[in-house]
């Protein structure tokens, strides 16, 4: 059994619901504990832990899904072949003719001398911003339902980034207000604790599975420009990536800025509208709720589903045309 705590202990550090001070305070105790209370010690760290059960719960049930999509877009993504060489790739007939190299023929019948390494790889530099209505319309199943997708998201984005290429997103919250879950230079996966304009410091996943709580009214444009904001700041920084907007809600505003949104959202002009995102609006509801959404993002922009497979679906659809028109536009 004291292997066993050791290992969720483990865990728990390494997905950052715990601090290694903490986990140790712990291990110690359990060194000095007979072995009839070993079973108190187990369900005390289970107690104090319960957030990142209830985590490990939702990142199980949707990992089926995560290594479906995964699987679909390392089929689709296209590769590029770069070539290595070293200090051997230089002969007596002078230094390599690189562009013959990069010719598959040349390559394929010898007439470059010995290339050294030819590494496949696929760089498909894309960027995403997601916000969530977390207004008390979303209170109950819809939360529960948001809350997955965004770990299905952020599983996905970091599994796809890591094995392919470089893909860097964002997660807002919004309500009355605005609240940053995770930004675009955090690593999701990573134990450490960052510092959030709230004063607070947390990891991306203790702060995914905190943060979202419902309350309040639907102010949709403070939200959506701050999104915008952060995405346009981001393509100054990388103009080669891609950049897509994906808002996740229940309905429309309920600050009477249908309009104001629809003009923002409009605009191409990076200082004072949207910019040039692509960007949907997705939803777990029924006709009437997508009508309303459709009413403000528009008919081709907007996608609602009775559950969340479907959702995941429709919104995985949308990605996939997204990074098809970034690769038929940016990649060369």
């Amino acid at each position: 059994m004291k292997d066993k705590i050791k290992d969720e202990l483990d865990k728990m550090v390494e997905d950052g619901f715990m601090d290694e001070k903490k986990r140790d305070e712990i291990l110690k105790e359990l060194e000095q504990k007979q072995l009839e209370e070993l079973d108190r010690v187990q369900k005390e760290v289970e107690q104090k832990n319960r957030l990142y059960n209830e985590y490990e719960d939702i990142r199980e049930e949707v990992m089926l899904l995560v290594d479906k999509w995964f699987r679909y877009f390392a089929e689709r993504l296209p590769r590029q072949e770069e070539v290595s060489f070293d200090e051997d790739s230089l002969t007596r007939q002078g230094a390599f003719n690189r562009r013959s190299v990069m010719k598959s023929r040349n390559l394929l019948f010898g007439m470059v001398k010995n290339p050294r390494e030819i590494k496949p790889s696929v760089k498909p530099r894309f960027m995403a911003s997601i916000l969530v209505d977390v207004s008390g319309s979303m209170a109950g199943e819809k939360l529960k339902s948001a809350r997955k997708l965004l770990v299905f998201y952020s599983e996905l984005f970091s599994r796809v980034s890591e094995a392919f290429g470089y893909i860097r997103f964002s997660v807002d919250t919004f309500s009355d207000s605005v609240t940053e879950i995770k930004g675009y230079k955090q690593d999701y996966d990573s134990p450490q604790r960052y510092d959030f304009a709230d004063g607070t410091q947390s990891t991306v996943k203790v702060r995914l599975m905190q943060r979202l709580a419902t309350e309040g009214g639907t102010n949709m444009l403070d939200g959506i420009k701050k999104a915008a904001g952060e995405l346009n700041k981001e393509v100054e920084e990388y103009p080669d990536y891609a950049s897509a907007f994906y808002f996740v809600g229940d309905g429309g505003d309920t600050y009477g800025n249908a309009a104001n949104i629809r003009n923002f959202l409009s605009m191409n002009e990076a200082e004072r509208g949207f910019g040039e995102h692509m960007y949907s609006a997705i939803l777990l509801g029924n006709e009437s709720q997508r009508r309303e959404l459709a009413d403000i993002f528009g008919e081709e922009h907007t996608n609602v589903a009775p559950d969340l497979d479907l959702l995941i679906e429709r919104s995985m659809e949308k990605f996939d045309e997204d990074l098809e028109e970034y690769l038929k536009t940016k990649l060369h």
